[in-house]
């Protein structure tokens, strides 16, 4: 089974770390074929440079994806959907 997981945060540098190992050991360990898409909504924190070392780490054997919703409302979601690979 193909997932696309959306994750929205907004200033998360302390979670995102543990969120996506624990996302990835149980998608691990049920053997989906995942994606992982975090979209950041204009965090002020580091949030971002963590997204991005986790791609920088991640994203040749997981598909993480980083995504920096800079346009206002919805927008950014609309984007991201467009992103996701898994078929529904």
């Amino acid at each position: 089974m193909q997932i696309s997981i959306v994750i929205p945060l907004l200033n998360e540098e302390e979670s995102l770390a543990e969120l996506y190992q624990w996302l990835t050991k149980v998608l691990t360990i049920n053997r989906f074929s995942y994606e992982i898409i975090f979209v950041d909504d204009g965090s002020t924190d580091g949030s971002w440079r963590v997204i991005m070392q986790l791609a920088e780490k991640k994203m040749h054997r997981y598909g993480v994806f980083a995504f920096c919703a800079i346009m206002a409302n919805h927008k950014p979601y609309t984007q991201v959907l467009r992103l996701q690979k898994a078929r529904w």
